[in-house]
């Protein structure tokens, strides 16, 4: 029985910011691991909107993913990869 390593959150919740109950997971699969930190580091710098004075709809990355924003300030920062690291090994539930 095959297994999905991640999980792509669906376009149509425009109105939620799905989140994992793991702190710093950001491909749902329950646990804080490499997985995490690579997608974080290999996205640093990326923002949501480019640094403009007054950003219009060209300015708008829309390759950039929110689930590796973890603190939610629009920029794939040093401070989300603390994030990954506080909760490196956590898992959801528990020890398995």
């Amino acid at each position: 029985m095959a297994t999905g390593r991640f999980v792509e959150v669906d376009p149509r919740l425009v109105f939620y910011e799905p989140r994992s109950l793991t702190s710093g997971d950001v491909d749902f699969d329950g646990e804080t691991d490499g997985f995490d930190l690579i997608a974080v580091v290999q996205s640093l710098g990326r923002r949501a909107v480019d640094e403009q004075p007054d950003p219009g709809l060209y300015d708008i990355d829309l390759a950039f993913d929110p689930r590796l924003d973890l603190d939610g300030d629009g920029i794939i920062a040093e401070e989300d990869v603390n994030i990954v690291l506080a909760g490196f090994g956590g898992q959801w539930g528990g020890a398995r």
